[in-house]
């Protein structure tokens, strides 16, 4: 008898896998897809106003083109004041990086081309 298992404690085994499967494709589709959620202006308005900066007002971009593998365009940019006076307001903003390479070295830009 006790050379045989407890079916209870395979099936908590198998679940456990699955869950842990069913949270990495989960992680796996997010890392993939956040490029175009940021593109997506809900999500890129809110991740504009997250950034960590010193300035006293509001980042944003009308428009947004991102992808792993080709260099972030953002379009109408602008930072305003607190007041909503524009301080900067540029019509486009390309990195000369794509974004994995942004990701993985997040010092090294490129150069910026604004417009």
């Amino acid at each position: 008898m006790s050379d045989e298992q407890d079916p209870s404690a395979s099936s908590a085994g198998r679940r456990w896998r699955r869950r842990l499967l069913t949270v990495g494709a989960a992680a796996l589709l997010l890392a993939v897809m956040a490029p175009y959620l940021f593109s997506w202006g809900p999500c890129r308005k809110l991740i504009l106003s997250a950034l960590p900066t010193r300035i006293r007002g509001t980042i944003s971009a009308e428009r947004a083109a991102v992808g792993w593998f080709s260099p972030p365009v953002l379009e109408e940019f602008a930072i305003r004041t607190e007041s909503g006076e524009p301080v900067i307001a540029i019509e486009s903003v390309e990195l000369e990086q794509p974004l994995w390479r942004l990701v993985s070295h997040p010092s090294d830009l490129g150069r910026v081309k604004a417009e």
